[in-house]
This record gives C-alpha cells, sequence and structure tokens, in this order.
C-alpha cells in the first residue's frame, strides 16, 4: 500500500536523479575528450551510488586526459570499497 507508493516513488526519484548525472557527465566527457571521454561512458553507467556519480564531473574536470580520468574515478570507487 502505502509504504510500496513511498519505496517506488524513491527509486523512480534515484533513477531520475541517476538520470540527470549521466547526462551531465556524458557532456562533460564529449566537451573534455571527445569521442575517446565518450567511451568510458558505457562504465560509468555501470555505478549505481548516486553519491559517486555526483563527484565524478570534478573528477573529469581535474583529469589531464580520458586515461588519467579513468584512473581517477576507478580508485573513487575502489576508495568508496573500502
Amino acid at each position: 500500500g502505502k509504504q510500496e507508493g513511498i519505496s517506488l516513488g524513491k527509486q523512480e526519484g534515484i533513477s531520475l536523479g541517476k538520470e540527470g548525472i549521466l547526462i551531465s557527465i556524458q557532456v562533460l566527457l564529449d566537451l573534455k575528450f571527445g569521442e575517446e571521454g565518450l567511451k568510458l561512458l558505457a562504465e560509468i553507467k555501470q555505478i549505481n551510488d548516486l553519491k559517486l556519480l555526483t563527484e565524478i564531473p570534478l573528477k573529469i574536470k581535474e583529469a589531464k586526459s580520458p586515461e588519467d580520468f579513468r584512473q581517477s574515478y576507478l580508485n573513487l570507487i575502489e576508495n568508496n570499497l573500502n
């Protein structure tokens, strides 16, 4: 009943939040690295932790290359697993 509705609402909110962040990440990767950056998007879409995803745009800004960015976000994921 009511609890299921609240739970479903939260899930939809999280889904929309993730979608918005992923669009931002896609635009930033394209602007900064072009096609090479966009190749990383499939990996990033596998991340379900909204908090981690919100940290990724800063990692893009700081990165000097697509590979530099990839190492940076992999380190971010690894640090959050521990």
